[in-house]
């Protein structure tokens, strides 16, 4: 059976909206992966995995440890302690670097840190 090539293809204009609506959804799903995890120092109701300010993390390293990698972490106003680790996260300050302390320090000989306050951008 041979086909008529000379005919011209019809493609309805729904199917190419439809086709591009479902790019534009699936391009937004795939930026909405990245998780947003919350920490308060002043938080009441710590409930992982930190989705909210309501469930907020007291403290920056329990809410990298519920993050996945590429997932954004955001303190508000406070100090913190460093993170030893976990996975490659984002950390953003609300108020910046202003009202926002991670007090570091370096590790003596024996390992123990000696509390240094250094205020950074996040």
């Amino acid at each position: 059976m041979k086909i008529d090539q000379t005919q011209p293809v019809r493609t309805s204009m729904f199917s190419v909206r439809g086709w591009t609506l479902n790019v534009a959804v699936l391009a937004t799903a795939g930026s909405a992966l990245a998780g947003v995890h919350y920490v308060d120092v002043n938080s009441i109701n710590a409930t992982p995995p930190y989705t909210n300010w309501t469930t907020a993390a007291t403290n920056i390293q329990d809410a990298v440890d519920a993050a996945a990698a590429g997932d954004v972490i955001v303190v508000t106003n406070g100090t913190y302690h460093p993170v030893n680790g976990g996975q490659t996260a984002e950390i953003r300050s609300v108020n910046g670097a202003q009202f926002t302390t991670i007090s570091g320090g370096v590790p003596d000989a024996l390992g123990a840190r000696k509390e240094q306050s250094a205020t950074g951008s996040l």
